[in-house]
């Protein structure tokens, strides 16, 4: 059965021994399939691999989980409406079929999406999340969740620097009153969740804060007897001013990267190298990954920060990175541009 479990290694991992939880799963009890529970997590590790791959710019891949994930949606709809798999849900399994039936066409949609090169990441990621909120619904007709987030609408998807809080519940539905271990795992180096910030309360709840780079984090708890795991999404810098993102459909040819920052420290326009435009996703990925590593520098608590891309003159672009960040009533900003020209 495909899982994306294998390309999630990469992870930054810290360990604390927290009062709860991560987002969304549900607990297996007495009245539910095995088999459906493993293969809805599947789907779910499958689409949100998807979404992770899509923050990466690495498209193919991207493509390839969700064509993993569509196998798995095939075999939930065949075990949906297996005699023996019905009589274990007892009265849930009308409901979790309906909830199957409906994600097919949001899954192929979403393939053709992520397949599509002339569309936005913001817009793929949009259309994804649709499907993986769709896959959490399915799975919470399950039964009760292991792990809740508190804001549950979110899907697990959250804009940088954003606390999130969970709760663990016990086997009866209950908050589950005792410390759980809690690993929280930052996928492919990216600073999604700030790892310092995870904090656990008196209360039973725990709470972290979503880092400045996008990309996704896996939150693991065990308490009370069981195991649950789940992944959160963080968008990323907003992006925003005339220019829509980088553009697709820049004329091929050599290119001169410069790199330029002013605020609390001021640096000269420093050239970064040439490069050759051959292929428009490959320079997209280039340029994205020089703004990300940027961001992951400021993935610390109390910063803020946007991304503004120009639009091609014929020359050049400018793509211009500012963050802010306020800590003891101090409050510095950054910014820092990268400019992008033809020679």
């Amino acid at each position: 059965m495909p899982t994306a479990h294998s390309r999630f290694h990469r992870g930054v991992a810290v360990a604390i021994a927290v009062s709860a939880l991560t987002v969304l799963g549900a607990r297996p009890t007495s009245a539910q399939a095995p088999a459906l529970q493993s293969t809805i997590d599947g789907f779910l590790d499958q689409v949100g691999g998807a979404v992770m791959q899509v923050m990466r710019s690495d498209e193919s891949t991207a493509s390839a989980d969700m064509a993993a994930a569509r196998v798995l949606l095939d075999q939930l709809r065949t075990l949906s409406v297996d005699p023996a798999a019905r009589q274990a849900l007892g009265p849930a399994a009308r409901r979790f079929a309906r909830l199957v039936r409906s994600m097919d066409g949001a899954v192929r949609r979403a393939q053709t999406t992520v397949d599509n090169a002339r569309i936005s990441e913001r817009r793929k990621i949009k259309v994804l999340k649709a499907v993986y909120a769709r896959g959490m619904k399915a799975l919470a007709a399950l039964g009760n969740p292991v792990l809740a987030e508190t804001k549950a609408r979110s899907a697990g998807f959250h804009k940088p620097g954003r606390e999130v809080t969970f709760r663990v519940l016990g086997p009866d539905g209950a908050p589950c009153n005792e410390t759980p271990i809690v690993t929280v795992e930052n996928q492919y180096a990216s600073s999604a969740v700030g790892l310092s910030t995870v904090v656990a309360h008196p209360d039973g709840t725990v709470t972290m804060t979503m880092g400045a780079g996008a990309g996704g984090a896996r939150v693991t708890a065990t308490a009370c007897g069981q195991t649950g795991s789940r992944l959160l999404f963080n968008y990323g810098p907003r992006t925003s001013g005339r220019g829509r993102g980088i553009p697709w459909n820049l004329p091929e040819g050599l290119y001169a990267l410069s790199f330029s920052a002013s605020g609390y420290v001021d640096i000269p326009e420093t050239q970064l190298g040439t490069f050759m435009n051959t292929d428009a996703a490959a320079f997209a990925d280039y340029l994205r990954d020089a703004i990300r590593q940027a961001a992951g520098a400021y993935s610390v608590p109390g910063c803020s920060s946007s991304t503004r891309y120009s639009q091609f003159n014929g020359e050049s672009l400018t793509i211009r990175f500012r963050v802010t960040c306020s800590r003891g009533g101090v409050t510095a900003s950054e910014t820092m541009r990268f400019r992008v020209r033809k020679l």
